[in-house]
């Protein structure tokens, strides 16, 4: 099967990289230069649709990963709108031409704060921020202008992967938590820790995308997460836990702004993906368990 995938040297896409590339014809596109890791990926700029056309138009399904994210887009809104609007309305257009189906990673984010919980697909949009925004006019136009699509409301991604001896990662919650207290620094909570989050181990992401390729999925909109919420201090709590039985003495340092939190309890159900697809993703303790054992496997720290 011939896939595109969009963001290829991102967080995600390398991962997804690595999981497809020995059953499928693959084609990254990446918007910079990083390394390809002897990968299929071409340097393609997504605002220049004729350039971006002839790599894209006999693939079979097409994985929209390229985005630039919010702690990128302070000071650069000009040129976020363009690649993640734009940007993306040059793969719908390349879709639409050829009747190519699309996996869009869109954000729970875009739900706001919640009307009502655990939230589903039907809940409204309520954008906090430009970056929300930009991903709701994606999903809007996607859903006006193609027939064969999956968007993916995907909750906090966490983990970290070695490919050629590199330690990938991202600066998640459940990641920066690990990382300080295996480095012996204090955990940093901001507010009173009690806010609540669904959280998703990275390669249960990959495996579900994955699995929508792979399958004649209904096409539709789908949460994407653990389907289970848990709040800050459960998360750092878990963290210290696993630490002390490494011999380390974490500590916390309770922060009093609370870093504009968006929304108390953060809770989505993944009904619809799990009736679908029949996969349950893992939890809070095994998402840190597995980084915990990632982390040692890799001599890191």
């Amino acid at each position: 099967m011939k896939i595109g995938i969009l963001g290829a040297t991102g967080y995600i896409g390398l991962n997804l990289f690595q999981k497809l590339n020995s059953h499928h014809d693959l084609i990254g596109i990446c918007l910079n230069k990083k390394k390809h890791y002897g990968f299929n990926i071409k340097n393609v700029d997504i605002l220049n649709k004729d350039l971006l056309r002839p790599y894209l138009i006999d693939c079979e399904i097409l994985i929209h990963l390229a985005y630039i994210p919010p702690r990128w887009m302070e000071g650069n809104f000009r040129n976020s709108y363009d690649v993640n609007v734009k940007g993306t309305r040059n793969i719908i257009e390349i879709c639409q031409e050829s009747s190519i189906p699309l996996i869009f990673t869109s954000s729970i984010a875009v739900l706001g704060t919640l009307f009502k919980i655990p939230a589903d697909e039907l809940c409204p949009y309520m954008p906090m921020n430009d970056y929300t925004r930009m991903k709701i006019i994606n999903e809007l136009e996607i859903m006006l202008r193609l027939e064969k699509f999956y968007i993916l409301r995907v909750s906090n991604v966490s983990g970290i992967y070695k490919i050629d001896e590199e330690i990938k990662s991202k600066k998640s919650l459940i990641n920066i938590f690990s990382e300080s207290v295996l480095l012996n620094k204090p955990i940093s909570i901001h507010g009173n820790g009690t806010q609540k989050r669904d959280f998703i181990k990275l390669s249960d992401l990959t495996h579900i995308i994955q699995s929508f390729v792979e399958n004649n999925y209904p096409y539709g909109v789908y949460n994407i997460g653990s389907g289970y919420s848990h709040s800050i201090n459960e998360v750092s709590d878990n963290i210290c836990s696993h630490a002390k039985k490494l011999g380390i003495i974490p500590q916390k340092n309770m922060v009093s702004e609370d870093m504009g939190v968006d929304s108390e309890t953060y809770e989505i159900s993944i009904e619809k993906m799990k009736n679908v697809t029949g996969f349950q993703p893992h939890d809070l303790d095994d998402i840190i368990n597995e980084n915990f054992k990632m982390y040692l496997e890799m001599k890191k720290w």
